[in-house]
């Protein structure tokens, strides 16, 4: 089970790199406002390979509010291919390479609903392996970390937002490991899983929050000399204010490696 943040409670998953790629996803996916496991039951008909007619009772994997709303099925790309064999009705490919349940977007479309699936196979193998990396930290009891040891991590990625994983452990007295995995975890520290393999520290650095990160990033890149279109660059010096998804934040120091902000509570 994955403790979702979003949502405030434990969400359910049987296989970490099918639907815990999903759950991943839906979790950090800023256009997702909810998700929710073992949703209501679609009646779906359709006709068989045999050509007779067909109905199924089925539920999905999960229930998706966001910039749409509706049920999501996970499945891995040769699961569908085999699945669409059998029933080619039920499952189909279609000319731009996704995958649809057309009796599925029929049955939700009856409620003003969407039917999606999704297919892990085309996510990244880096989240593929940092999610099979971090499965122990969610399947056993591993003991959290201090609330006086986690303060202090969190302050210190405060101060250097983008800070590498090991410079962090170097950082924090009695951190370890295992601690900074739990953490990331359990979503209380951002790093992004589909790009930074954990499995290799010197190349995984680490924010407060996927917030947090996209500003630096953003930040990072209006300085570059190659600005994707449409870009405007901005200086980057302190007393600046910059706007994230609303929010306006100043920027407090800054040097060649690190930015740091301070938002309108006046945390860092």
């Amino acid at each position: 089970s994955y403790p979702s943040r979003k949502i405030g409670v434990t969400v359910q998953f049987e296989s970490h790199r099918c639907e815990l790629a999903a759950v991943f996803m839906l979790e950090h996916d800023s256009k997702i406002i909810e998700y929710y496991d073992q949703p209501a039951r679609l009646k779906l008909t359709y006709k068989a390979k045999s050509g007779r007619p067909a109905t199924s009772l089925h539920t999905a994997d999960y229930f998706v509010i966001g910039d749409w709303v509706g049920w999501m099925e996970c499945k891995m790309e040769e699961q569908l291919r085999e699945l669409a064999e059998k029933m080619p009705n039920r499952y189909v490919l279609s000319a731009d390479g996704t995958w649809r349940c057309p009796p599925g977007e029929d049955a939700a479309a009856k409620l003003g609903l969407e039917y999606r699936i999704f297919v892990a196979d085309h996510y990244s193998r880096e989240l593929q392996r940092n999610l099979t990396f971090l499965d122990d930290y969610w399947r056993l009891s591993y003991p959290p970390p201090s609330e006086e040891l986690v303060n202090k991590i969190i302050e210190v990625i405060k101060k250097s937002q983008g800070i590498g994983y090991r410079d962090l452990i170097r950082k924090v007295p009695h951190l370890t490991s295992d601690d900074l995995n739990y953490l990331i975890s359990r979503g209380l520290v951002y790093v992004n899983l589909s790009q930074d393999l954990l499995i290799d520290p010197d190349s995984v650095t680490v924010y407060t929050d996927l917030r947090a990160a996209t500003a630096c990033l953003n930040l990072k890149a209006s300085n570059s000399n190659e600005l994707p279109q449409g870009t405007i660059p901005v200086a980057l010096k302190a007393g600046e204010k910059i706007a994230d998804n609303g929010t306006v934040f100043t920027i407090t120091e800054e040097d060649d490696k690190i930015i740091q902000l301070m938002g309108p509570d006046g945390g860092t």
